[in-house]
């Protein structure tokens, strides 16, 4: 049996993406895999069946709460035999670098479109005419297990259906169609372009409730939805929902599997739809 530490750190998007190549792995009977990423994650990564262990770091702390996450993460380490260490595309830097080595894996696997780094034992070439999916699966050759479908998963408790269907139920929908739109949730900073202006999706909203009958579901953060809310006066009000501020990420991919489709900034609800099998314009 072999230990597999995934060295992971970005977002919920890119965390998607990982998670034909954390199935197929998941699917090998001697491999146990172990996540090492950002504690934002947490209540997604734990609604996975693939790890046998989970290790949440806030990358957002200041120097000193890193250095207590690092001496953790050190501890952990030393008492948990890993033999590879996998960092996905796109998910490298200082950190995770350190934890590659730290980790005194004989195997080390990771991404490089230029400069080598000494983290990694096997460099796997960056490919940006490739999806970060199907990068990710390279490290698959490595291993020598065959490549599963290229579809994103997400598992959906019935407790996040049943508060779906109560939410719509509460607001007197049963059959209508819904369209669902997240005009705040913003991808990469330093990427404008990944932004659509918040006033066009003021625009949409109205000609998509002129033009077919339904609701628009707007989704977002707590405070991008109050920000919308509070924002704008739309022709349409009755016919506009938001989503509620307490439910989870789970809950919202469960909102999304009723919706007709989601249209959004290129960010981590644009995976999210497509874990769903939404149809996505972004």
């Amino acid at each position: 049996m072999r230990n597999i530490l995934i060295n992971f750190r970005a977002g919920l998007g890119d965390f998607l993406q990982i998670t034909p190549l954390l199935f197929s792995l998941h699917k090998q009977s001697e491999l146990n895999l172990i996540f090492v990423g950002n504690v934002e994650l947490k209540y997604l990564v734990d609604s996975y069946p693939f790890f046998i262990k989970s290790i949440y770091i806030n990358y957002d702390e200041n120097p000193f709460g890193k250095i207590i996450s690092l001496v953790k993460l050190i501890y952990f380490l030393r008492i948990n035999k890993v033999d590879i260490v996998f960092t996905p595309v796109f998910c490298a830097g200082t950190f995770s670098n350190l934890i590659s080595i730290l980790s005194g894996a004989p195997k080390r696997f990771g991404f490089s479109n230029k400069n080598k780094t000494i983290a990694y034992t096997k460099i796997i070439p960056i490919n940006n005419k490739e999806s970060n999916i199907i990068q990710n699966l390279k490290v698959l050759d490595c291993l020598s297990v065959l490549k599963p479908s290229l579809n994103t998963i997400i598992y959906i408790s019935e407790d996040a259906n049943q508060r779906t269907e109560t939410y719509f139920k509460r607001n007197g929908i049963f059959n209508a169609p819904i369209y669902a739109l997240a005009p705040l949730a913003k991808g990469m900073k330093g990427y404008p372009s990944k932004c659509w202006s918040i006033n066009n999706y003021r625009l949409v909203i109205d000609k998509i409730l002129e033009a077919v009958p339904g609701y628009v579901l707007i989704l977002g953060s707590f405070k991008e939805v109050e920000e919308f809310r509070k924002g704008f006066k739309f022709t349409h009000e009755g016919r506009i929902l938001f989503q509620p501020n307490d439910f989870s990420i789970i809950d919202v991919a469960a909102l999304l599997k009723k919706c007709r489709l989601l249209l959004c900034n290129d960010g981590g609800l644009m995976h999210l739809a497509a874990a769903v099998d939404v149809p996505i314009v972004s």
